[in-house]
């Protein structure tokens, strides 16, 4: 399968991909269509799996999902790499969502952005893409939140009240260590989180 940003596989008139809405591709995956441990996503309408973790994405997930954990206030959680539908053909996997309710309220459909307060990516290779096409995708769909933990230069870009119709927040952040990153859900802060609670400390 092909990642995210590889380009499009030359095709002639006589030869084209097959692309996917987000109702085709949640039914291969309650199918069972992929294997059980493939992470998979839609990007475009084009089926996409992502890359192993380095141990400092795995390190940095840890901390983000417990720090997380610990301020969420009640009626939200934490989720862990689950697509998100944001238009009818991308459904991407973010690294960690926070949903409204409780995990029993998504067994019969897949989180759409009204249920999301907080989208983060982990960002080692991908920072381009994450703060290019899927922070326009997430902001033309209204996520709330949204952010990127830059790993290389440790730093955390904060988003915030998307401008749907632009594909942009338009509240942005850089947060280095030493700072904090305000949490908002329901455009009410509700924590403060001290940067090394998010990124890798060596």
């Amino acid at each position: 399968m092909s990642t995210v940003m590889e380009p499009p596989i030359d095709t002639t008139a006589e030869e084209s991909p097959y692309l996917f809405s987000t109702e085709e591709f949640y039914r291969l995956l309650e199918s069972e269509f992929f294997p059980s441990e493939a992470r998979v996503g839609l990007w475009e309408g084009r089926i996409y799996e992502k890359m192993s973790k380095t141990q400092a994405h795995a390190v940095a997930g840890d901390k983000v999902h417990r720090t997380l954990d610990r301020v969420l206030p009640g009626g939200w959680y934490v989720g862990g790499e689950n697509p998100i539908t944001v238009s009818a053909n991308k459904a991407p996997l973010p690294d960690l969502i926070v949903l409204r309710g409780e995990p029993d309220d998504y067994i019969d459909h897949r989180p759409d952005p009204a249920d999301v307060g907080l989208v983060v990516e982990l960002s080692v290779t991908s920072l381009k893409i994450d703060t290019g096409p899927k922070l326009a995708a997430y902001a033309s769909a209204g996520i709330t939140a949204y952010w990127v933990i830059n790993l290389v230069d440790r730093l955390i870009h904060v988003y915030a009240k998307p401008v749907a119709a632009e594909g942009r927040f338009a509240s942005t952040a850089t947060v280095k260590l030493g700072e904090t990153v305000p949490l908002t859900l329901d455009g009410v802060q509700v924590a403060l989180i001290a940067a090394s609670d998010l990124l890798p400390i060596r």
